[in-house]
């Protein structure tokens, strides 16, 4: 039997894990001699094993270990496809099982698919047999990144004099997603040859953990983004917009009337209509496109970025794996003369009482995080009703609150319970302009004033010291949501007919009784008022996205190595380019984007037009410094290459 798993600390979202699939027996523990490898101080060196059992797949406990499932202790589970499990502070998704195929049988294992533990049994003759097991699966484990990587610079007779396959490339984009995705386009379209790129990340479609964090977030493929529509990934240009390709697409398939309401909302938008905003999958489906267009499939490799370093000779050298199998590792190294860096948040925000109730729970099944899969419980919902705490009031949160209406139109016994830290009566003034404010919840087209996309904002914030940008991008305000009348008209019903409930104030504990009912302990956001407890079924955190450049292990390791200075706002300080200060290495350039620039010469960087004005910016900096195959896109070559574009041709 074999089994796929995805295995990843629990805090990071299990989107950023590979699929692996694993034939059984596997072992599970903290000592590098297992299947799976999981380098905690919370699990036991061989903490549990999956064995097959009657043709099902078991995990079990060696010994007094501990897993869990749902939030309950368990010595021995039989698994199913869906699981959700806890072993130590890692997380094990159990996604599909599937039989041996005929080439597999070479190794007879028919004396270890029977190891099981039960709690009760003599462990001594099924530990003499795991040990048998794991002794036949180890093997030397390699040390990587090489030791040189301790060193800020590396030589490169290091490098190609050691035991770990080497590459080397003019361009290197790290993080694989839309950010990569949108450089690679511009280098491309500014002549650069795709065989001298190559671009690192989990996914293979650029979109891969956007396209994730949309469907946790209940954003399905037919849903419109939540999102600005000011520019396009495929579209280095902008022309045509999403609104006007749908509008031609609904034409043709003979939907009038839909195009003249796109018509409408591209006109009358934000004022008298609800801000334009693209389906998911047509922006995902237009990258594909554009993606097969510039052949990303042959620049694009799967890899999981351990260590970046400077090198002697003014390049970097990347240190990447392509594997998590700790006993047969897959372990590369590429050296590139310019690396881009757009690795997008860092990681999935989750408030601290929330943690650490499921640090001591282990319950990963009622109290979940926005951006992490949780369709569970909107199934059980509109299958028992129930009622959800919800956190946060942005853009993420706006958008689960339209999902569990959406439940209620199956069973209309669901109620939700609103908590926010404190009353919003009024928005962000900057000079003249002022957010909305309604319900608490502050609005806004998109998350930055219009000016700062290509208007006065922009030239504002460039101009600005960088103690001054902070202070402006202070005022503006940072994301919320956009103004739109589905879930104003949400909030307004729910209020009025009793099932929607604004509470203020913060969880002084949480704990779940024996009826699996969730009791939050309340500080009030009055202090005069006293604490008092709050009961629901589920608990849903839609705070957002952690920004926090140090809680991303290859950007703490980057700031400590080098040095490097951060921005007035905590993120990389770079300059008008998006090059990375302190990264220069003779002629070796790296550049940024995305929130981990925020604080910089622009201020909507994690947008679509973010990444694209970062990626031109970087495009340009490279034709000037006279970048291998990178001419600077003038007039009448953007006039051509556009027509390339139209027409579905290669730059």
């Amino acid at each position: 039997m074999k089994i796929d798993l995805r295995v990843y600390h629990e805090g990071k979202l299990p989107e950023d894990a590979r699929v692996e699939q694993y034939a059984l027996p596997l072992t599970i523990g903290s000592s590098p001699n297992n299947t799976i490898h999981l380098d905690s101080s919370q699990i036991a060196a061989k903490h549990a094993t999956i064995t097959s059992f009657e043709g099902e797949a078991k995990i079990t406990t060696v010994q007094q270990n501990v897993i869990f499932y749902r939030g309950k202790q368990k010595t021995a589970q039989l698994l199913k496809e869906g699981m959700r499990l806890a072993v130590g502070d890692y997380i094990i998704d159990v996604l599909e099982f599937s039989d041996w195929d005929d080439d597999d049988d070479d190794e007879d294992t028919t004396g270890d698919a029977t190891l099981l533990y039960t709690e009760d049994s003599d462990h001594e003759q099924e530990i003499e047999k795991l040990d048998s097991f794991i002794a036949r699966q180890s093997a030397p484990v390699p040390e990587f990144p090489p030791p040189y990587f301790a060193n800020e610079i590396v030589a490169v007779d290091d490098i190609r004099n050691g035991p770990h396959e080497v590459d080397e490339v003019t361009y290197l984009a790290v993080g694989g997603g839309v950010g990569s995705f949108v450089f690679v386009d511009h280098l491309v379209i500014y002549g650069a040859n795709p065989k001298d790129i190559v671009s690192i990340g989990n996914f293979e479609k650029p979109y891969g953990r956007y396209q994730q964090l949309c469907r946790n977030s209940q954003i399905p493929p037919h849903e419109r983004l939540r999102s600005n529509s000011d520019s396009c990934p495929d579209n280095i240009w902008g022309y045509p917009g999403y609104g006007m390709r749908e509008m031609y697409h609904d034409v043709k398939r003979g939907k009038v009337g839909n195009a003249l309401k796109v018509a409408w909302t591209l006109f009358a938008e934000p004022i008298l209509a609800d801000a334009y905003t693209p389906r998911s999958q047509d922006v995902f489906d237009y990258i594909d496109v554009e993606a097969r267009r510039i052949g990303w499939d042959k620049i694009w490799r799967y890899g999981s970025v351990r260590g970046i370093r400077k090198t002697d000779d003014g390049r970097y050298v990347v240190a990447y794996s392509q594997t998590r199998d700790r006993a047969h590792p897959i372990h590369k190294l590429i050296i590139a003369n310019y690396l881009h860096l757009s690795i997008g948040y860092p990681a999935s925000r989750f408030l601290d009482d929330l943690r650490n109730y499921r640090e001591e729970t282990h319950d990963f099944y009622s109290v979940v995080n926005a951006y992490e899969a949780h369709d569970h419980i909107y199934k059980e919902l509109e299958k028992n009703g129930g009622t959800v705490m919800l956190r946060g009031r942005g853009i993420v949160s706006s958008r689960i609150l339209q999902r569990i209406a959406e439940a209620r139109e199956i069973n209309p016994n669901i109620k939700i319970i609103h908590l926010m830290r404190y009353p919003k009566t009024k928005g962000n003034t900057f000079r003249g302009a002022r957010r909305v404010v309604e319900n608490h919840w502050e609005f806004q087209p998109y998350n930055w004033p219009k000016s700062t996309w290509s208007g006065s904002g922009v030239a504002v914030l460039e101009k600005a010291s960088p103690q001054e940008r902070a202070e402006i991008l202070t005022d503006w305000g940072g994301t919320t949501t956009a103004r739109r009348a589905d879930w104003r008209r949400i909030v307004k019903n729910g209020q009025k007919q009793g099932w929607y409930q604004i509470v203020f104030g913060s969880v002084d504990s949480l704990e779940k009784d024996n009826n699996d009912v969730l009791n939050a302990v309340i500080i009030p956001h009055d202090e005069n008022d006293p604490h008092h407890t709050m009961k629901c079924n589920y608990i849903i955190d839609g705070t957002g996205l952690v920004a926090d450049i140090s809680t991303h292990s290859i950007l703490k390791d980057l700031l400590d190595t080098y040095d490097l200075q951060r921005n007035p706002k905590g993120r990389l300080d770079v300059s008008s380019d998006f090059e990375v200060y302190g990264m220069e290495n003779g002629k070796g350039k790296m550049y940024a984007s995305g929130i981990i620039t925020l604080g910089g010469p622009y201020a909507p960087v994690d947008s679509f037009l973010g990444l694209q004005f970062t990626g031109q910016r970087a495009a340009d900096a490279l034709a000037k410094n006279g970048a291998p195959g990178v001419k600077y896109l003038n007039g009448l070559q953007s006039v051509k290459q556009w027509l390339r574009w139209a027409r579905g041709e290669r730059p």
